[in-house]
């Protein structure tokens, strides 16, 4: 059975908020290995993640300080993907399907930790399929402007002149 790692909140993912219904606005891990579900969240949020599903495995954030970092001098900015190596390690998941869109920051972090993990993307045919609407939506925007005689986008076009607005 092949892993999954989910990195962010349910307002702005999608794909969290299908797997927990439950407004939270800090972002969290979630993953699904070994036929469970976990969710590594603040402990405030646990309560209220298991009165709507109780079958997710819940580990407080608070399991995981960042006061050692903070003490050797890790920046600032790596403090967070920092900690989700470490959540990601005590899972112990070395391999995991990712959403388009993982924080890069957090898979940066779990690809250089020196093991043969490395996230990859949940779904190429997502991102093919993306590029191919993109693609067509162009072409058919192109074809519109052939059609109405504008050789290129309305937006590109020069300003109309002085002399051409006073007529």
């Amino acid at each position: 059975m092949t892993d999954v790692l989910i990195f962010g909140d349910t307002e702005r993912h999608p794909e969290l908020r299908h797997e927990i219904p439950v407004s939270i606005l800090d972002p969290f891990l979630y993953a699904e290995t070994n036929g469970r579900r976990v969710a590594v969240v603040w402990s405030i949020e646990g309560d209220r993640i298991a009165a709507v599903d109780p079958t997710i495995e819940l580990v407080p954030s608070e399991t995981f300080p960042s006061d050692d970092l903070i003490e050797a001098g890790v920046d600032l900015y790596d403090i967070g993907p920092t900690l989700t190596v470490r959540q990601v390690e005590s899972l112990g998941i070395v391999r995991a399907v990712v959403p388009a869109r993982f924080p890069l920051r957090q898979a940066d972090a779990l690809r250089g930790r020196g093991s043969s993990s490395s996230p990859t993307s949940g779904s190429s045919t997502t991102a093919d399929g993306a590029r191919h609407r993109a693609s067509s939506r162009a072409s058919g925007a192109r074809r519109v402007r052939r059609r109405r005689g504008c050789p290129r986008s309305p937006l590109f076009s020069p300003a109309p002149s002085r002399a051409t607005r006073a007529a």
